[in-house]
């Protein structure tokens, strides 16, 4: 019998499973190694793969099970697979039943469970006696539920030896014994984004076992560009930002240029407090009698818009606020002019009337913006309800821009944010991603004593998805799931 795993296990794995022959594909597209996976009776999901389809599955002419890891099965084609009689595994671990105690002690009490069964004996572990007739079952020593979706239960050794290594893998999240080696991408030394990322590691270390080492780089591009760096296996971590993270992950090259980045993975979101900052001048305002920029696009104003360079999230936010206001860029500049340049520019740009708005992605305090401020009479735009919700969906998330934040600014701005996060490849095995989680979410005064942005920072809703853009790393959900944490399903 040969078994696919799209993701490197442990040794303990591939002995329990001699003699049968383990190829490891190490890869989220099945069409890449379709050779070995047309030649094989079992295939085994451990991280998500691009969609798995009914053409794909027609060439694996040998295979009679799939297995999936997880409470999703939404990237095969179920109706082809049944079509062709092959049973559907899913295996779903119950969210409060692989404790922290949980060791490889323990899985091999489940394995021998397996084991039997393949062996024609009984299975000790079954609760549900019914079981052959329902086609689920649940197993008492891990609590998880394991049902056969399509296809008929002729296959049941079959089945059950992918079970066997289903079952296993819930010892990844149990504990880590051996030290770790990984690399942190981070920006140039003495810029705040690398005091970021050196505070992360530090806290990162000390959730790992001893001996690990967290090397930090300076290859990062910065947020935007962060998931490309991932995707090429160029790093292990990076600070990345919760809108490029979705854009990346869900884009192709062709609509953004960062885009087909498939294999990202966040961890933890909410590292920071930077918000969506939109300003007209007043002279603007005492000219055109517009004052949201909504109205600016309805009235198809020629408003002269000056922000930060191609590439920069403060250029990225201003496309997302016009987009979320229900216009294209295009059509945008179709009556309005944009000059995008450096932040020189910009602050002498709108002090001398060149300009009549800016747009920026950034924190309180901004030296830039709060030079303009106290320079410069401007006004602070307020987005309407259906344009933040628009950016929501966009990845950006709900913060409030409180009075005095800039001067003259009296009265509370409601935007919203893109905060940073921490991305990891998917290929990161479940239980570093939860050490490193834990790390940070237990070590938060830590972090916040060494650089105070990250004082926003708060554990219990570090697993919203709009905090990670992106879709979070199984062994984020498993300790948020565990600490009983707030988070959410990728959709």
């Amino acid at each position: 019998m040969k078994f696919i795993i799209n993701l490197p296990v442990r040794p303990e794995v591939l002995k329990l499973l001699e003699p049968h022959k383990v190829y490891i594909a190490n890869d989220s597209d099945p069409e890449n190694f379709i050779d070995e996976l047309s030649d094989s009776e079992a295939f085994i999901i451990r991280i998500p793969l691009k969609n798995f389809s009914a053409e794909l599955i027609s060439r694996c002419k040998k295979l009679r099970v799939i297995g999936r890891i997880g409470t999703g099965y939404d990237m095969i084609d179920i109706n082809k697979a049944s079509s062709l009689g092959i049973p559907h595994v899913i295996f779903s671990p119950h969210s409060a039943s692989i404790t922290k105690e949980a060791s490889f002690r323990t899985a091999e009490m489940r394995i021998k469970g397996c084991l039997a069964v393949l062996n024609g004996e009984r299975w000790p572990y079954v609760a549900n006696k019914s079981v052959y007739d329902n086609l689920v079952y649940i197993c008492e020593k891990c609590r998880c539920v394991i049902k056969f979706l399509g296809g008929k239960f002729f296959m049941k050794k079959l089945a059950l030896a992918v079970v066997l290594v289903l079952c296993l893998t819930l010892a990844a999240y149990a504990e880590l014994n051996e030290p770790v080696k990984l690399v942190f991408a981070a920006q140039e030394v003495g810029t705040g984004a690398y005091s970021v990322s050196a505070a992360i590691q530090g806290a990162m270390l000390k959730g790992l076992p001893a001996g690990s080492t967290i090397d930090l780089t300076t290859n990062s591009p910065g947020g935007v560009g962060a998931p490309v760096l991932i995707q090429r296996k160029r790093a292990d971590l990076i600070v990345g930002n919760a809108g490029p993270s979705l854009w990346s992950y869900q884009r192709s090259k062709k609509d953004y240029q960062f885009g087909d980045c498939p294999d990202v993975r966040s961890i933890a979101g909410g590292l920071g407090h930077a918000f969506a900052n939109i300003m007209f001048t007043k002279a603007f305002v005492d000219k055109t009698g517009c004052t949201t920029m909504e109205e600016v696009i309805a009235k198809k104003i020629p408003v002269k818009l000056i922000t930060k360079e191609n590439g920069t999230l403060g250029e990225l936010t201003a496309e997302r606020v016009i987009e979320a206001c229900g216009i294209s860029v295009e059509d945008f500049l179709k009556f309005a002019t944009w000059e995008k340049t450096g932040t020189d520019a910009i602050k002498s740009g709108i002090q001398d009337d060149l300009y009549d708005a800016t747009i920026d992605h950034v924190d309180a305090g901004q030296a830039t913006t709060t030079e303009i401020c106290l320079t410069h009479a401007m006004h602070f735009v307020q987005l309407k309800p259906e344009t933040l919700a628009n950016l929501n969906k966009m990845g950006y998330a709900p913060i409030t821009v409180t009075a005095g934040t800039w001067n003259g600014l009296d009265h509370d701005i409601q935007s919203m944010g893109s905060q940073q996060n921490v991305i990891v490849p998917a290929s990161m095995p479940d239980d570093v991603a939860y050490a490193l989680v834990k790390g940070i979410c237990e070590n938060k005064e830590d972090i916040a004593a060494s650089v105070a942005s990250l004082a926003w920072f708060d554990p219990k809703t570090a697993g919203k998805h709009d905090l990670n853009g992106a879709p979070l790393h199984p062994g984020a959900v498993k300790y948020y799931k565990e600490m009983g944490y707030e988070f959410d399903e990728f959709k």
